[in-house]
């Protein structure tokens, strides 16, 4: 394990990216759901360990030794995760179930996570303020048949984000037990085509249709990127989510707290 070489090396700490979905261009900081995790970081191992895959499932297709092919990882594990789930899912006696619905229960952000992921694979992952005007603007009648309608995708997210916080606390505990620290990272904004966006339009600056509103370029609050440097001769913009700053008072920061202790749990609450 890469922790037990960190500690056989005398290394005391280990710096990781932000561990959320990533988002255009396989990047971390443009995540579709700042309170989730990455599932396809999830170890299919432990899920042999617990009986919920064979072991001749998870033999891996040959991958490029020097670089992460990404679309072959998702493909390849995707299949497998879902199996996985589905196979937890039918099993109500197996030692996971009851962990299962109690992080159901201690989570609450999941469920519209998991809506919203299923909504956007159902649209070929176009933005969600592109959507049909009724789950666009969240009518409670079409997102509770949408719920409905994808419950198998939808409980298959809650599995694999279960089982992202699960082996993730397990991490945390065998670095700590080699006196590895961890130091995470987490993005200051959250990216406009998102869950979190998505579920709080009126802590942005979006149009009446959801869109993020564009000023002129590096005309003050509505941008979002950097200026002109020798990397970007006429800046450019991040397609990030800005805040509406005096609706976020009057709302006792919901958006920015929730993230923060959550990833305080995890461990990776570090800003970047």
């Amino acid at each position: 394990m890469f922790i037990d070489w960190l500690a056989t090396a005398g290394c005391t700490w280990w710096q990781v990216l932000p561990l959320g979905p990533t988002g255009g261009g396989d990047s971390p900081y443009a995540s579709g759901a700042g309170l989730a995790g990455n599932r396809w970081l999830i170890d299919l191992q432990a899920l042999v360990e617990a009986g919920l895959l064979r072991a001749d499932e998870v033999q891996p297709p040959r991958f490029p030794p020097h670089r992460v092919d990404f679309p072959t990882v998702i493909g390849w594990k995707r299949d497998l995760l879902h199996r996985a789930a589905d196979r937890l899912l039918a099993d109500r006696s197996h030692p996971w179930d009851a962990d299962l619905y109690a992080f159901r229960a201690r989570e609450p952000w999941v469920l519209d996570a998991a809506l919203f992921q299923a909504l956007r694979e159902r649209r070929d992952y176009r933005p969600w303020w592109t959507w049909e005007p009724e789950f666009r603007d969240r009518n409670a009648r079409a997102l509770a048949a949408a719920r409905e309608a994808e419950r198998a995708d939808v409980d298959r997210y809650i599995v694999l984000q279960f089982w992202f916080d699960r082996q993730w606390r397990e991490l945390r505990k065998y670095a700590a037990a080699k006196a590895v620290q961890i130091l995470g990272d987490v993005p200051i904004y959250v990216d406009a085509d998102s869950c979190d966006t998505w579920c709080n339009r009126g802590l942005f600056q979006l149009d009446r249709h959801g869109k993020p509103r564009r000023g002129q370029r590096h005309a003050g609050s509505q941008s979002d990127g950097c200026g002109r440097s020798f990397a970007a001769a006429h800046g450019y913009f991040h397609g990030a989510g800005l805040h509406a700053a005096d609706r976020c008072e009057d709302s006792h920061l919901p958006l920015r707290r929730d993230p923060l202790d959550r990833h305080r749990r995890r461990g990776t609450g570090q800003f970047r």
